[in-house]
């Protein structure tokens, strides 16, 4: 997914700045004293048919390919006087309801030098956005409830891509980050890539599976899930008597789940 430049360089707006320095401050982002001098943005979109409601009429879509009609607020590339490297990570993230009560998020990123990057903003059914409201109005999302994955997580999750035979980057280790779905030391993961577009999809499929037992011998399952050939999902894992799950083991010790019988074979 590329990104498009659909608007001149320029400052930023008084709205635009106050997400960015909400945003900043959220993240503890130290900013230099000629942040505000040195900053300029451009409005971005992403090269995708999502963009696009499918009910439009075709009036609707001659209309706005006629007069270049844009969302009233997009996601903001940020430009220095010195040219910077690409988008690297997702320094901090909030929401806030639009005036038709449909969610927005916004999202913070740097590059590999820590110079801001990107304020990515997009609404939850793509529609334009039409307002940034106070900062008292926006829900802030703690970056810190994501977290590196344990050096066994990380194991599990490379165990059961390998046995799908899913293609991981290089540097897949350093472009994930996972979110515990229940409490518990070990618990079921969601997968989140610090890149991933904005768009991408709500849906997955299970790749691949395996099992283990646990320290009291009580089975564990495990399902790799992966929303495309790019992205996995989430890593689900549950025991069968529901109770907690103490250690991943070595993966010697895992085995594929029986295939189901029919019944009367």
């Amino acid at each position: 997914m590329e990104e498009k430049i659909i608007g001149k360089k320029r400052k930023p707006t008084n709205d635009e700045m106050r997400l960015i320095e909400y945003l900043v401050n959220k993240a503890n982002y130290r900013l230099d004293a000629n942040f505000r001098k040195d900053l300029y943005v451009a409005p971005i979109t992403y090269s995708t048919s999502s963009t696009r409601k499918k009910e439009d009429s075709i009036l609707t879509r001659i209309f706005n390919t006629l007069f270049q009609k844009h969302p009233i607020i997009s996601s903001l590339k940020i430009f220095y006087d010195v040219p910077l490297e690409l988008s690297e990570k997702v320094i901090t993230e909030c929401q806030f309801a639009d005036q038709d009560d449909v969610t927005v998020s916004a999202v913070l990123r740097v590059n590999r030098d820590n110079q801001l990057d990107e304020l990515a903003i997009w609404k939850t059914d793509n529609s334009p956005i039409s307002r940034i409201p106070p900062c008292e109005q926006m829900k802030y999302i703690l970056v810190g409830d994501k977290r590196k994955p344990t050096p066994d997580e990380l194991r599990l999750i490379k165990y059961l891509a390998n046995k799908a035979n899913y293609n991981l980057t290089p540097t897949f280790d350093e472009d994930i980050s996972v979110i515990p779905l229940l409490d518990g030391d070990i618990a079921p993961l969601e997968i989140k890539y610090n890149n991933a577009p904005n768009d991408i999809k709500i849906h997955g499929e299970i790749i691949a599976s395996c099992q283990f037992p646990d320290a009291d011998n009580v089975p564990v399952w495990v399902d790799l899930w992966a929303y495309d050939e790019c992205h996995l999902k989430e890593l689900d894992l549950w025991k069968g008597d529901f109770s907690t799950i103490t250690a991943i083991p070595p993966c010697d010790q895992m085995s594929d789940v029986p295939e189901p019988r029919d019944i009367g074979e």
